[in-house]
C-alpha cells in the first residue's frame, strides 16, 4: 500500500527526496512533522467550521443581494485552503518520504 502511494504522490516526493550530500535526520523529526501535519489539519476544519458559519450568519435576507454576500466571505476560505495544503504536504512527507526528504522538509540538510 504505502509503496501505491510512493507512486501517487512522487512528483511531490521526488522534489524533498533528491539531492546528494550529507543530511540531519533524527527519528523526533518526522514525529513532529506527522503532529504539524495533523495541527494543521485541525486548523482548516476548525477554519472551515468557521467560515461556513460567517456565512451563514451573513446570509442575505434579499434575493438580490446573494452575489456581494458570496464574494464578500470568499477570503474565509483561504485559511482553510493554506492550513489543509501545508498539512497535506506534511502528513505525505512525514508518512511516505525517505529520511532525506524529512531533512529537507525540516531544513536541516
Amino acid at each position: 500500500m504505502k509503496q501505491h502511494l510512493r507512486k501517487i504522490f512522487a512528483p511531490i516526493l521526488n522534489r524533498f527526496e533528491s539531492g546528494q550530500g550529507d543530511f540531519n535526520y533524527r527519528k523526533s523529526h518526522r514525529a513532529a512533522l506527522i503532529a504539524v501535519g495533523a495541527l494543521f489539519w485541525v486548523i482548516a476544519i476548525a477554519s472551515g467550521v468557521g467560515a461556513v458559519s460567517i456565512a451563514e450568519l451573513a446570509a442575505p435576507t434579499d434575493a438580490s443581494a446573494e452575489g456581494v454576500s458570496a464574494s464578500m466571505h470568499i477570503g474565509a476560505w483561504i485559511p482553510v485552503i493554506v492550513f489543509f495544503a501545508g498539512g497535506s504536504l506534511c502528513l505525505i512527507v512525514g508518512l511516505l518520504g525517505n529520511n532525506r526528504a524529512i531533512a529537507t522538509l525540516w531544513g536541516s540538510k
